[in-house]
């Protein structure tokens, strides 16, 4: 996995802004041997959606790195439980016998939480308590 480009923002037809992010994964054979075809399937959860869920690339070899590139958005319908969706890429090695390689990207908190500054008349109030002394604010 090179790696994720900054958080960004997606507009849909009503709008509606979406927190947005853009995986970059580079897949290069370990064999002198290329790949044909391979399958780079991304499996994300809601409330994370990929509107495109598979890249098939062809002639994955030694050589140069063969790159596929998703995008990740937050459609806000739940509270993410885990930042980390899962990998897969399917080929079929010279000998025929499928195989698969697993991973996992683990996508960057801003794009599951946004900052909002404090407020003094909150519904709720969350007391944290620790064994270390109150650090002096002023």
């Amino acid at each position: 996995i090179n790696g994720l480009d900054v958080v960004g923002v997606k507009h849909d037809e009503s709008d509606t802004e979406y927190p947005t992010v853009t995986v970059k994964v580079n897949l290069r054979c370990s064999s002198k041997i290329s790949l044909d075809k391979v399958t780079v399937t991304l499996m994300p959860e809601p409330p994370f959606y990929a509107p495109q869920r598979s890249i098939v690339l062809t002639g994955v070899g030694s050589g140069p790195t063969s790159m596929a590139t998703f995008s990740i958005y937050n459609t806000g319908e739940r509270v993410a439980g885990d930042l980390s969706i899962p990998l897969v890429a399917h080929y079929t090695n010279n000998h025929g016998s499928p195989r698969s390689v697993h991973n996992s990207v683990q996508l960057p908190l801003g794009l599951a939480v946004a900052p909002s500054p404090p407020e003094k008349s909150a519904a709720y109030k969350i007391t944290i308590e620790t064994n270390k002394a109150q650090v002096n604010l002023v």
